[in-house]
């Protein structure tokens, strides 16, 4: 963890999406070595969902439906004075019955239905290209 916090304080991010957040013990200490704010949401496995930041945080959602292996952890924050949604999610493997396939148009619909203010989606990058055929 203390390689994790190293990364973190070296390139100073106004915010860190926590993919495998397997331990909310793990996280609130990794918070807290980095001088951070934690939002943490349960997912559907064991695979927690968490944001690390240091912008003031306003709200917060844990989307923790039934078609996502995981879940999709939605916070707004204020950012140079303006609302901003950050989302991460971490899609399924495949081995828990549900296929990154399926959970990319549950992941596009909460994105649509909170398209009010500018948003930022994070999750894993090699599913990124999928996206686009769905959109």
């Amino acid at each position: 963890m203390r390689a994790i916090a190293g990364v973190i304080r070296s390139q100073a991010p106004d915010a860190v999406a926590i993919l495998e957040a397997n331990r909310r013990l793990n996280a609130v200490i990794l918070a807290r070595m980095v001088g951070m704010r934690l939002v943490f949401a349960k997912a559907n496995s064991n695979f927690h969902v968490a944001w690390l930041t240091r912008l003031p945080v306003t709200g917060s959602t844990n989307h923790r439906l039934p078609g996502l292996a995981k879940t999709m952890l939605e916070i707004e924050v204020t950012c140079n004075g303006a609302p901003l949604r950050l989302f991460a999610t971490h899609l399924a493997g495949g081995a828990d019955g549900i296929l990154p396939a399926e959970e990319i148009p549950i992941i596009l619909d909460v994105l649509a239905r909170r398209g009010d203010l500018p948003h930022l989606l994070a999750g894993d990058p090699e599913y990124a290209d999928r996206a686009r055929e769905f959109a």
